[in-house]
């Protein structure tokens, strides 16, 4: 054995005992370390979401409605529909099974066709049903999404204004 600087070489070899972590203590550690992650993403979650307005949603969250905007009635039919145009009715439910959205449109005379440039193509009759003291200029259907959306719309004139008369169906 040789010694140098109180420093000690040992040239046999010696039982040296290994700690490990009990298992008990290794969970803790685990769990602990899960907290606080857990805690760090909802306070992250919470500062990023902080003062940020509730999403408007269709109806008030509530299954039905007889109160479209203008521009719910244009998403959810898929047309472009001028920003002072009015809902004269409108009517959306919605189930498990499907959606369905009825709305008439009064439009300024001179707007753009909605049903144009779109997925609906011009047909020449619909099972709509148009109010009373109007007169249809055409009528439209669309077809999309492997069947499951179905619409008929019409363009009808009451000689002041264009009226848009519009039924979707989605099948869920």
């Amino acid at each position: 054995m040789t010694t140098d600087d109180n420093f000690e070489v040992f040239d046999d070899e010696r039982d040296v005992e290994v700690r490990t972590p009990s298992l008990a203590r290794v969970l803790l550690t685990l769990a602990g370390a899960g907290v606080l992650v857990a805690i760090l993403v909802i306070l992250l979650a919470n500062l990023v979401t902080f003062d940020r307005p509730a999403p408007d949603t269709l109806c008030d969250g509530a299954a039905s409605c007889n109160d479209l905007s203008v521009d719910e009635v244009s998403g959810l039919a898929g047309i472009e529909l001028p920003p002072d145009s009015e809902v004269i009715s409108s009517r959306y439910e919605s189930t498990a099974e499907q959606i369905l959205v009825e709305a008439t449109v009064r439009m300024p005379i001179g707007s753009a066709n909605p049903f144009e440039g779109g997925a609906y193509f011009a047909v020449d009759e619909s099972a709509l049903t148009i109010p009373n003291g109007l007169s249809v200029v055409g009528y439209y259907a669309a077809i999309g999404e492997l069947g499951a959306l179905e619409a008929d719309a019409a363009i009808a004139d009451d000689g002041m204004a264009e009226i848009v008369v519009v039924r979707v169906v989605r099948t869920l």
